[in-house]
């Protein structure tokens, strides 16, 4: 029998695999660690979306821009919610002719994305549909760690009253982006 001793091996040495394994685990464990530490914080929305009074100037610049002058108070009520994303709902009712329907959502929806554009937003897409009387259109925005949409929905009320329903939905980047997309019928 011809025994041979190996060496002992150092404890501090080792393969460049081992090196690279060890690296992976290291950095898969401290990404986690981030992500759970990203997902127990507060989401604070942007200072657009906590801007007041919301979208009511836009409505009665929009509303000046075709010819429908209205007076200074026009109508609202707001619902929001607040947790790891932030969620507001507008609705205004005002009086408006069918025949300024098409301008008055044209108007507003350009105001919009000046709006957006002049506060650094970065609109990521946009869709609209319609299903007779009623139109949806939705806009997607990005800004900095902050993703979001904007739907604006106008329904007929009555024989000239029209309705325009704005929600606002903005979240944290990290759980991804927005596809915008619209299903409309009747």
């Amino acid at each position: 029998m011809n025994d041979t001793l190996m060496p002992q091996r150092s404890l501090w040495r080792f393969s460049l695999r081992e090196l690279l394994l060890l690296m992976l685990a290291a950095a898969a464990f401290v990404a986690w660690g981030i992500l759970l530490y990203e997902r127990s914080q507060r989401f604070h929305p942007s200072s657009l979306f906590e801007f007041a009074p919301y979208w009511r100037e836009d409505i009665q610049i929009a509303l000046s821009e075709i010819g429908e002058n209205r007076s200074s108070t026009l109508p609202f009520a707001v619902t929001s919610a607040d947790g790891p994303s932030a969620h507001r709902s507008e609705s205004y009712s005002f009086p408006l002719a069918v025949a300024s329907s098409d301008a008055f959502l044209k108007a507003f929806r350009s105001r919009m994305r000046q709006r957006l554009a002049s506060a650094g937003y970065k609109i990521l897409g946009e869709a609209a549909g319609n299903a007779g009387a009623s139109q949806v259109t939705v806009m997607s925005y990005r800004l900095g760690a902050r993703v979001g949409a904007v739907h604006i929905c106008k329904l007929k009320n009555g024989n000239d009253q029209e309705s325009v329903v704005i929600t606002m939905h903005e979240e944290g980047a990290w759980r991804g982006s927005f596809g915008v997309g619209v299903s409309a019928g009747s």
